[in-house]
Protein backbone atom coordinates (compact mmCIF):
# COMPACT_ATOMS: atom_id res chain seq x y z
CA UNK A 1 0.00 0.00 0.00
CA UNK A 2 1.74 2.83 -1.32
CA UNK A 3 4.01 2.58 -4.17
CA UNK A 4 5.99 5.54 -3.97
CA UNK A 5 8.91 5.28 -6.61
CA UNK A 6 8.39 1.54 -6.49
CA UNK A 7 11.49 0.26 -4.44
CA UNK A 8 9.51 -1.36 -1.61
CA UNK A 9 7.83 -3.40 -4.40
CA UNK A 10 11.62 -4.11 -6.37
CA UNK A 11 12.85 -5.36 -2.80
CA UNK A 12 9.79 -7.74 -2.20
CA UNK A 13 9.81 -8.44 -5.92
CA UNK A 14 13.13 -9.75 -5.25
CA UNK A 15 12.54 -11.73 -2.91
CA UNK A 16 9.38 -13.50 -3.09
CA UNK A 17 9.01 -13.26 -7.07
CA UNK A 18 7.56 -10.53 -8.73
CA UNK A 19 4.38 -12.18 -9.44
CA UNK A 20 3.41 -12.19 -5.87
CA UNK A 21 3.63 -8.70 -5.21
CA UNK A 22 0.74 -6.44 -5.81
CA UNK A 23 1.30 -2.22 -5.21
CA UNK A 24 -1.36 0.06 -5.23
CA UNK A 25 -1.13 4.03 -5.18
CA UNK A 26 -3.55 6.79 -5.46
CA UNK A 27 -1.42 9.00 -7.58
CA UNK A 28 -1.09 8.41 -11.30
CA UNK A 29 2.38 9.94 -11.68
CA UNK A 30 3.88 7.73 -9.01
CA UNK A 31 2.69 4.49 -10.32
CA UNK A 32 3.63 5.63 -13.76
CA UNK A 33 7.05 6.49 -12.43
CA UNK A 34 7.16 3.80 -10.36
CA UNK A 35 6.74 1.18 -13.00
CA UNK A 36 9.69 2.94 -15.01
CA UNK A 37 12.11 2.52 -12.35
CA UNK A 38 11.31 -1.16 -11.78
CA UNK A 39 11.13 -1.89 -15.49
CA UNK A 40 14.58 -0.26 -15.51
CA UNK A 41 15.54 -2.56 -12.28
CA UNK A 42 14.37 -5.46 -14.19
CA UNK A 43 11.14 -6.66 -12.21
CA UNK A 44 7.48 -6.36 -13.25
CA UNK A 45 5.24 -6.69 -10.04
CA UNK A 46 1.50 -6.12 -10.38
CA UNK A 47 1.36 -2.28 -9.78
CA UNK A 48 -2.14 -0.45 -9.66
CA UNK A 49 -3.77 3.04 -9.39
CA UNK A 50 -6.30 2.70 -6.98
CA UNK A 51 -7.05 3.94 -3.38
CA UNK A 52 -5.26 2.10 -0.93
CA UNK A 53 -8.16 2.26 1.90
CA UNK A 54 -10.48 -0.44 -0.54
CA UNK A 55 -7.38 -2.64 -1.17
CA UNK A 56 -7.27 -4.93 -4.09
CA UNK A 57 -10.07 -7.27 -4.04
CA UNK A 58 -9.06 -9.14 -7.76
CA UNK A 59 -5.88 -10.05 -6.15
CA UNK A 60 -6.67 -10.78 -2.56
CA UNK A 61 -6.33 -12.86 -0.20
CA UNK A 62 -2.95 -11.65 0.66
CA UNK A 63 -0.46 -13.17 3.15
CA UNK A 64 0.57 -9.99 3.77
CA UNK A 65 -0.05 -6.33 3.69
CA UNK A 66 2.11 -3.28 3.83
CA UNK A 67 1.52 0.03 4.22
CA UNK A 68 4.32 3.00 3.61
CA UNK A 69 1.94 5.15 4.96
CA UNK A 70 1.34 6.16 8.89
CA UNK A 71 -2.97 5.51 9.65
CA UNK A 72 -5.00 6.03 12.73
CA UNK A 73 -7.61 3.34 12.27
CA UNK A 74 -8.03 -0.09 9.71
CA UNK A 75 -10.29 0.08 6.86
CA UNK A 76 -12.31 -3.09 6.95
CA UNK A 77 -11.47 -3.96 3.38
CA UNK A 78 -7.88 -4.78 4.64
CA UNK A 79 -8.85 -6.76 7.05
CA UNK A 80 -10.71 -8.81 4.87
CA UNK A 81 -8.16 -9.38 1.74
CA UNK A 82 -5.88 -11.21 4.10
CA UNK A 83 -6.33 -14.84 4.91
CA UNK A 84 -6.43 -16.11 8.31
CA UNK A 85 -3.09 -15.69 10.18
CA UNK A 86 -1.59 -13.38 7.70
CA UNK A 87 -0.51 -10.22 8.69
CA UNK A 88 -1.02 -6.21 8.42
CA UNK A 89 1.96 -4.14 8.93
CA UNK A 90 1.70 0.07 9.01
CA UNK A 91 2.96 2.77 10.56
CA UNK A 92 0.72 4.47 13.55
CA UNK A 93 -0.32 7.95 14.24
CA UNK A 94 -2.42 9.64 16.40
CA UNK A 95 -3.01 13.83 16.37
CA UNK A 96 -0.52 13.90 19.26
CA UNK A 97 1.74 12.52 17.28
CA UNK A 98 3.59 10.18 13.87
CA UNK A 99 5.29 7.18 15.90
CA UNK A 100 5.41 3.34 16.07
CA UNK A 101 4.51 0.64 13.79
CA UNK A 102 2.05 -1.84 14.20
CA UNK A 103 1.87 -5.37 13.34
CA UNK A 104 -1.80 -7.31 13.28
CA UNK A 105 -2.48 -11.03 13.33
CA UNK A 106 -5.95 -11.29 10.96
CA UNK A 107 -8.45 -14.44 12.63
CA UNK A 108 -10.35 -16.41 10.36
CA UNK A 109 -13.47 -14.41 11.92
CA UNK A 110 -11.84 -11.33 10.82
CA UNK A 111 -10.77 -9.53 14.39
CA UNK A 112 -7.36 -8.61 14.34
CA UNK A 113 -5.04 -8.24 17.18
CA UNK A 114 -1.35 -7.68 17.56
CA UNK A 115 1.20 -5.15 19.52
CA UNK A 116 2.56 -2.02 18.77
CA UNK A 117 6.40 -1.31 18.10
CA UNK A 118 8.92 1.49 18.34
CA UNK A 119 9.92 4.44 15.15
CA UNK A 120 8.50 4.27 11.81
CA UNK A 121 6.70 7.13 11.76
CA UNK A 122 5.75 8.30 7.91
CA UNK A 123 3.28 10.26 6.47
CA UNK A 124 -0.59 9.88 6.53
CA UNK A 125 -2.74 7.84 4.14
CA UNK A 126 -4.31 10.64 1.53
CA UNK A 127 -8.24 9.72 1.45
CA UNK A 128 -8.27 7.79 4.69
CA UNK A 129 -6.97 10.84 6.77
CA UNK A 130 -10.74 12.03 8.32
CA UNK A 131 -11.03 15.67 6.62
CA UNK A 132 -10.99 17.99 9.71
CA UNK A 133 -9.45 16.41 12.94
CA UNK A 134 -7.97 19.87 14.03
CA UNK A 135 -8.26 23.49 13.82
CA UNK A 136 -6.86 25.05 10.95
CA UNK A 137 -5.08 27.26 12.82
CA UNK A 138 -3.80 25.67 15.72
CA UNK A 139 -1.66 28.90 16.68
CA UNK A 140 -4.18 31.73 15.82
CA UNK A 141 -6.35 29.38 18.47
CA UNK A 142 -3.70 29.13 21.12
CA UNK A 143 -3.11 33.06 20.56
CA UNK A 144 -6.61 34.30 21.13
CA UNK A 145 -6.71 32.38 24.13
CA UNK A 146 -5.10 35.97 25.42
CA UNK A 147 -5.80 38.05 28.81
CA UNK A 148 -9.48 37.89 30.33
CA UNK A 149 -9.46 34.33 29.10
CA UNK A 150 -10.85 33.29 32.74
CA UNK A 151 -13.93 35.38 32.14
CA UNK A 152 -14.72 33.60 28.57
CA UNK A 153 -13.82 30.34 29.65
CA UNK A 154 -15.82 27.05 30.70
CA UNK A 155 -14.21 26.52 33.32
CA UNK A 156 -11.89 27.70 35.91
CA UNK A 157 -8.40 28.32 35.87
CA UNK A 158 -6.83 25.69 37.74
CA UNK A 159 -3.10 24.98 38.96
CA UNK A 160 -1.22 21.93 38.37
CA UNK A 161 1.88 20.03 38.97
CA UNK A 162 1.83 18.37 35.27
CA UNK A 163 4.63 20.43 33.50
CA UNK A 164 3.98 21.19 29.44
CA UNK A 165 7.40 20.06 28.55
CA UNK A 166 6.82 16.43 30.67
CA UNK A 167 3.55 15.81 27.43
CA UNK A 168 5.55 16.93 24.69
CA UNK A 169 8.62 15.73 22.72
CA UNK A 170 8.99 12.39 24.61
CA UNK A 171 7.66 9.73 21.91
CA UNK A 172 6.93 7.37 24.91
CA UNK A 173 4.53 9.64 26.38
CA UNK A 174 3.12 11.79 23.18
CA UNK A 175 1.88 7.91 21.76
CA UNK A 176 0.02 7.47 25.19
CA UNK A 177 -1.60 10.41 25.56
CA UNK A 178 -2.49 10.38 21.69
CA UNK A 179 -4.18 7.08 22.28
CA UNK A 180 -6.09 8.19 25.21
CA UNK A 181 -6.55 11.56 25.14
CA UNK A 182 -8.21 11.86 21.40
CA UNK A 183 -8.48 14.18 18.55
CA UNK A 184 -6.01 16.49 20.66
CA UNK A 185 -3.09 18.01 19.17
CA UNK A 186 -0.96 20.54 20.80
CA UNK A 187 1.06 23.53 19.94
CA UNK A 188 3.77 25.68 21.10
CA UNK A 189 3.13 29.60 20.28
CA UNK A 190 6.75 32.15 20.95
CA UNK A 191 4.49 34.83 19.42
CA UNK A 192 2.01 35.70 22.01
CA UNK A 193 2.29 39.29 23.84
CA UNK A 194 0.57 38.29 26.99
CA UNK A 195 3.30 35.40 27.50
CA UNK A 196 7.01 34.90 26.14
CA UNK A 197 5.88 30.71 25.77
CA UNK A 198 2.64 29.59 25.37
CA UNK A 199 1.78 25.78 25.19
CA UNK A 200 -1.77 25.18 24.16
CA UNK A 201 -3.33 21.56 23.60
CA UNK A 202 -6.83 22.23 21.01
CA UNK A 203 -9.34 19.26 19.38
CA UNK A 204 -11.10 19.84 16.33
CA UNK A 205 -14.64 20.71 18.36
CA UNK A 206 -12.72 23.99 19.20
CA UNK A 207 -11.88 23.16 22.51
CA UNK A 208 -8.40 24.72 24.28
CA UNK A 209 -6.53 24.67 26.84
CA UNK A 210 -3.23 26.63 27.41
CA UNK A 211 -0.36 27.45 29.90
CA UNK A 212 0.83 30.66 29.57
CA UNK A 213 4.88 30.00 31.11
CA UNK A 214 7.15 33.57 31.92
CA UNK A 215 10.17 31.95 32.92
CA UNK A 216 9.03 31.75 36.70
CA UNK A 217 7.27 28.57 37.50
CA UNK A 218 8.89 26.18 38.59
CA UNK A 219 6.29 23.07 39.81
CA UNK A 220 3.36 24.75 39.51
CA UNK A 221 1.08 26.17 36.13
CA UNK A 222 -2.02 27.35 35.82
CA UNK A 223 -4.20 26.11 33.08
CA UNK A 224 -7.02 27.84 31.38
CA UNK A 225 -8.84 26.03 29.20
CA UNK A 226 -12.72 26.49 27.07
CA UNK A 227 -14.61 24.77 24.68
CA UNK A 228 -17.28 21.32 25.38
CA UNK A 229 -13.80 19.42 26.35
CA UNK A 230 -11.57 19.93 29.31
CA UNK A 231 -8.44 19.40 27.57
CA UNK A 232 -5.92 20.28 30.45
CA UNK A 233 -7.97 17.65 32.97
CA UNK A 234 -8.03 15.00 30.18
CA UNK A 235 -4.08 15.01 29.98
CA UNK A 236 -3.38 15.33 33.00
CA UNK A 237 -5.29 11.98 33.99
CA UNK A 238 -4.17 10.25 31.01
CA UNK A 239 -0.68 10.76 32.18
CA UNK A 240 -1.09 9.80 35.96
CA UNK A 241 -2.67 6.84 34.71
CA UNK A 242 0.37 6.35 32.00
CA UNK A 243 2.75 6.48 35.04
CA UNK A 244 0.86 4.71 37.35
CA UNK A 245 1.42 2.04 34.57
CA UNK A 246 5.09 2.28 35.08
CA UNK A 247 5.79 4.85 31.81
CA UNK A 248 5.03 1.97 29.35
CA UNK A 249 6.77 2.26 26.13
CA UNK A 250 5.38 1.93 23.01
CA UNK A 251 6.01 -1.70 22.99
CA UNK A 252 3.77 -2.88 25.77
CA UNK A 253 1.25 -0.98 23.74
CA UNK A 254 -1.72 -3.33 21.99
CA UNK A 255 -4.72 -2.78 19.24
CA UNK A 256 -7.42 -5.73 19.04
CA UNK A 257 -9.94 -4.72 15.96
CA UNK A 258 -13.47 -7.16 16.62
CA UNK A 259 -14.70 -8.41 13.82
CA UNK A 260 -17.76 -5.36 13.80
CA UNK A 261 -14.49 -2.87 13.30
CA UNK A 262 -14.32 -1.84 16.89
CA UNK A 263 -11.16 -0.68 17.74
CA UNK A 264 -9.81 -1.19 21.23
CA UNK A 265 -6.72 -0.27 22.87
CA UNK A 266 -4.72 -2.00 25.93
CA UNK A 267 -1.76 -2.25 27.45
CA UNK A 268 0.37 -5.44 28.38
CA UNK A 269 -2.53 -8.06 27.82
CA UNK A 270 -5.63 -7.81 25.78
CA UNK A 271 -7.81 -8.09 28.76
CA UNK A 272 -6.57 -4.61 30.39
CA UNK A 273 -7.84 -2.32 27.99
CA UNK A 274 -6.86 1.60 27.72
CA UNK A 275 -9.92 4.07 27.40
CA UNK A 276 -10.12 6.69 26.15
CA UNK A 277 -10.07 9.50 28.38
CA UNK A 278 -12.85 12.60 27.98
CA UNK A 279 -14.44 14.76 30.44
CA UNK A 280 -17.05 17.50 28.94
CA UNK A 281 -16.98 20.68 30.86
CA UNK A 282 -18.74 20.78 33.69
CA UNK A 283 -21.00 23.37 36.07
CA UNK A 284 -19.15 26.17 37.50
CA UNK A 285 -20.14 25.49 40.85
CA UNK A 286 -18.20 22.77 41.22
CA UNK A 287 -16.44 22.37 44.23
CA UNK A 288 -12.78 22.75 44.85
CA UNK A 289 -10.73 19.65 45.84
CA UNK A 290 -7.09 19.00 46.75
CA UNK A 291 -5.06 16.51 46.97
CA UNK A 292 -2.32 15.90 49.57
CA UNK A 293 -0.26 12.23 50.25
CA UNK A 294 0.72 11.42 53.63
CA UNK A 295 4.48 10.37 53.45
CA UNK A 296 3.85 9.59 57.61
CA UNK A 297 1.85 10.12 60.80
CA UNK A 298 3.53 13.68 60.99
CA UNK A 299 4.28 15.21 57.78
CA UNK A 300 2.45 15.77 54.40
CA UNK A 301 4.44 16.55 51.64
CA UNK A 302 3.49 16.63 47.79
CA UNK A 303 5.14 14.38 45.20
CA UNK A 304 7.24 16.66 42.88
CA UNK A 305 7.86 15.77 39.41
CA UNK A 306 10.86 14.07 38.61
CA UNK A 307 10.48 11.96 42.24
CA UNK A 308 9.17 9.34 40.69
CA UNK A 309 10.27 6.44 43.02
CA UNK A 310 7.78 7.81 45.71
CA UNK A 311 4.56 5.53 46.65
CA UNK A 312 3.18 7.16 49.72
CA UNK A 313 1.53 4.62 52.16
CA UNK A 314 -1.76 6.63 52.46
CA UNK A 315 -3.46 8.86 50.29
CA UNK A 316 -5.99 11.31 51.92
CA UNK A 317 -8.20 13.80 50.07
CA UNK A 318 -9.70 17.37 51.31
CA UNK A 319 -12.38 19.17 50.55
CA UNK A 320 -13.70 22.28 51.00
CA UNK A 321 -11.28 22.50 53.99
CA UNK A 322 -12.40 19.29 55.23
CA UNK A 323 -10.35 15.97 55.52
CA UNK A 324 -11.85 12.84 54.06
CA UNK A 325 -9.47 9.91 55.05
CA UNK A 326 -9.18 6.16 53.17
CA UNK A 327 -11.01 3.09 55.45
CA UNK A 328 -9.34 1.33 57.79
CA UNK A 329 -9.25 -1.84 55.12
CA UNK A 330 -7.67 0.56 53.15
CA UNK A 331 -5.00 2.32 55.35
CA UNK A 332 -1.65 1.02 54.46
CA UNK A 333 -2.14 0.01 51.04
CA UNK A 334 0.36 1.49 48.66
CA UNK A 335 -0.63 4.34 47.19
CA UNK A 336 0.97 5.48 43.00
CA UNK A 337 1.31 8.55 42.51
CA UNK A 338 3.04 10.10 39.15
CA UNK A 339 1.96 14.25 38.85
CA UNK A 340 2.13 16.48 42.06
CA UNK A 341 -1.57 14.95 42.51
CA UNK A 342 -2.76 11.90 41.31
CA UNK A 343 -5.62 12.35 38.75
CA UNK A 344 -8.49 10.13 40.62
CA UNK A 345 -7.13 6.22 40.00
CA UNK A 346 -5.01 5.16 42.80
CA UNK A 347 -4.65 1.78 44.36
CA UNK A 348 -6.50 3.06 47.53
CA UNK A 349 -9.48 3.35 45.49
CA UNK A 350 -11.43 5.93 43.38
CA UNK A 351 -11.42 9.19 44.69
CA UNK A 352 -12.92 12.61 43.59
CA UNK A 353 -11.23 15.03 41.35
CA UNK A 354 -7.64 15.92 42.58
CA UNK A 355 -5.77 19.35 42.05
CA UNK A 356 -2.18 20.36 43.95
CA UNK A 357 -2.59 21.85 46.74
CA UNK A 358 -3.02 25.34 47.13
Amino acid sequence: MGTGTGFNAGLLAALLGQDAVTTLDLAPSLTTQAQRNLKTAGYAPTVIEADAAAGWPPGAPYDRILATFSVDSFPDAWRGQVRPEGLIVTPWYSDWTAYGMLSLAVAADGAAQGRFHPQGSYMTMRTHHPAAQTPAAPGGAARHLGSGTAARASTPPFRTCLSPWAVSGDPDTEFHLGLTVPNTSYDWDTTGEHAPIRFALYSADGSVAAVDYDGQQAHEFTVTQTGRRRLGDETEAAYARWERFGRPGVERHGLTITPDSTHRVWIDDPKQRLHAIQQPAPARDRPRQRWVTLRDTHNFRRERPGLHGIRPRVVAAIEDGRPYSPTARDAGRPAQSAVCNPRADTKVGRWPRPRCPL
